[in-house]
């Protein structure tokens, strides 16, 4: 196995709070890893081609012996190596899987992520990746993850003024994170932190999520939108028919929408597909107004000619959809004005809409909870509304002796 793809860069893609770059070591067999060597430096303290400290680095020498020792180390355990692996590298390297720091982890995770083409989630953990550096840069072990340094992170959270759904945000995506570094060996399930039935005085995020507050539209509102006349306003009809067509797939999320093809999501007079942000597959039966929908756009690759001109990029491609489904929202909002529509209408509406219906119809709950796809019942729970004061005082008239 060629050794020649190790060497010690600084690591100019991310600043540390004192300003200064970790010196980290570089492997690239199939795609770059970066570990950290507990070194930092500023570039006019580095030698970039020699990959070491230069004259200017206070204790040049001895750094620059230990900076040899590890890359000596680390060939000598990939030379040793029948097959290189990155996670068994690590474990031999650091010693101890909970010596690796978050950001090392995080690090890799994103890239692996993006090399899969799930942006969205790569987004998500690199905004965790951004505050964890705020609050403690770089220097956090999974360790250091502990009942106290939750609730001091989320402290820090709402200390920088977000509201309570921006720290569980963070909370849940760290949450994630970890039982994500646990599968790959980085920590123990013993250690877990967080709360569940074998640990109950784990940290919990619950009290930070509040009230979830869908906006279903009304029986009302839905019928006036239903009168739209997509001749009138040629202009708004295409983000009228991707919402219409979220509604009857079950509120499928604007993504999977625009990412549908003719030729692989409509099989057999069902909607097919698996869900962006879950994995999940979901078949649809095609409701006549889909079908009618699908025969409107016909002759192109995509159901919806939105993604005819996206770009090829992956992260570009994402940008691009996080876009086309702004546009959306605001000519559905237009749209609602227009018809004297009250609530505010997003891609979002169309699935609480759509669950708002079954539960106005009566559907059971755990069928509901199976046509959205959620592991969890509570999750389904949520789109409940919450009943007016008028409509719980009238329940009082059912009770009689």
């Amino acid at each position: 196995m060629s050794l020649a793809n190790i060497c010690t860069v600084l690591y100019k893609n991310k600043p540390l709070s004192n300003g200064k770059y970790a010196v980290r070591l570089r492997l690239y067999f199939g795609k770059e890893h970066f570990i950290s060597l507990g070194e930092s430096a500023l570039p006019s303290e580095w030698n970039e081609k020699a990959g070491r400290f230069n004259s200017r680095a206070e204790n040049q020498e001895a750094r620059n012996v230990y900076l040899i020792k590890k890359e000596k180390e680390a060939r000598e355990i990939i030379a040793a190596m029948p097959v290189f692996s990155y996670e068994e590298f690590k474990k031999k390297f650091k010693g101890v899987s909970t010596s690796f720091t978050v950001s090392e982890f995080l690090d890799d995770f994103i890239s692996e992520l993006k090399q899969k083409g799930d942006i969205g989630n790569s987004n998500k953990y690199t905004q965790l990746n951004q505050m964890l550096d705020k609050f403690k840069s770089g220097s956090i072990t999974f360790a250091d993850i502990t009942y106290v340094f939750l609730t001091k992170f989320e402290a820090f959270v709402l200390g920088r003024g977000n509201a309570k759904i921006t720290a569980h945000f963070y909370m849940r995506t760290l949450r994630s994170m970890w039982n994500h570094a646990r599968k790959r060996g980085y920590v123990d399930l013993a250690s877990y932190p967080f709360k569940n039935t074998a640990n109950p005085d784990g940290y919990s995020f619950s009290h930070l999520k509040g009230g979830y507050n869908p906006k279903p539209l009304s029986a009302e509102s839905l019928q006036k939108l239903g009168s739209f006349d997509r001749d009138k306003y040629p202009h708004y009809a295409l983000s009228y028919d991707i919402w219409v067509f979220s509604l009857f797939t079950n509120g499928a999320n604007c993504i999977d929408v625009l990412l549908a093809r003719h030729d692989k999501n409509i099989v057999q007079g069902r909607f097919v597909y698996d869900r962006q942000k879950t994995k999940r597959r979901y078949s649809i039966k095609i409701h006549p107004v889909v079908a009618g929908i699908i025969q409107r756009y016909a002759g192109g690759t995509y159901i919806f000619p939105v993604m005819e001109s996206a770009p090829r990029d992956k992260e570009e491609q994402y940008k691009f959809i996080r876009l086309a489904e702004r546009q959306v929202n605001k000519d559905m909002n237009r749209i609602a004005k227009i018809l004297g529509i009250p609530e505010k209408i997003t891609t979002y509406t169309a699935r609480y809409t759509y669950t708002d219906i079954l539960i106005r119809q009566n559907a059971p709950l755990t069928a509901i909870q199976q046509k959205l796809g959620h592991e969890d019942i509570s999750t389904t729970q949520h789109y409940y509304q919450k009943h007016t004061q008028t409509e719980m005082d009238d329940l009082d008239e059912l009770i009689s002796m």
